[in-house]
């Protein structure tokens, strides 16, 4: 008798527990003065401002998104499936793919001729874009972060192209430069 007493009062409990619980989630937050709602949205805006502030390279590493490859033609934007990676430097590449779209205004802005150039290169699919700390953008294989084999270098402030080989991060053999003029 006192058993099934404990269970039923016992029941009661976990299911008044739960039904509070169930309110509580449905229901939305209903502040109940101006301080309240004013230290909430101090709170939500110091939030907004940690995650603004992280630096660029933190966002590389939390975000691994995958940049989509730019196919132009007739000045549309065609998206296909590429990676890109971003670089501090010549020497320290970063290990996430990752979506900037500074990276994409960049290509958009690109003379015509270098759109035409980078579109012929698009095709391989194992190309990477890296997008490097003197703002030129390179398209072409990375093995081990470093440039390998056959890719393009840009400069998109400048205009210029350079098509050449490479090899240990290194330019390798003959090579050659498109300049914008």
């Amino acid at each position: 008798m006192l058993k099934c007493k404990f269970k039923q009062n016992y029941s009661r409990k976990v299911l008044k527990r739960d039904q509070r619980q169930q309110q509580a989630s449905s229901s939305q937050h209903c502040f109940t003065s101006k301080k309240e709602m004013q230290n909430f949205q101090i709170t939500f805006l110091f939030n907004l401002l940690y995650l603004i502030s992280l630096s660029f390279n933190q966002l590389l590493l939390i975000f691994e998104l995958i940049l989509k490859k730019i196919h132009v033609q007739d000045n549309q934007t065609k998206v296909l499936d590429i990676k890109v990676i971003l670089a501090d430097d010549d020497n320290s590449r970063q290990c996430s793919p990752a979506l900037d779209s500074r990276l994409l205004e960049v290509i958009r802005d690109l003379p015509q001729h270098l759109k035409q150039k980078l579109d012929s290169l698009i095709q391989k699919t194992n190309y990477q874009l890296i997008k490097q700390n003197d703002d030129c953008i390179y398209y072409g294989i990375m093995e081990n972060y470093q440039k390998q084999g056959v890719g393009v270098q840009i400069w998109p402030k400048i205009g210029n192209l350079l098509e050449g080989k490479w090899e240990n991060d290194q330019l390798e053999g003959y090579c050659r430069m498109n300049y914008a003029n």
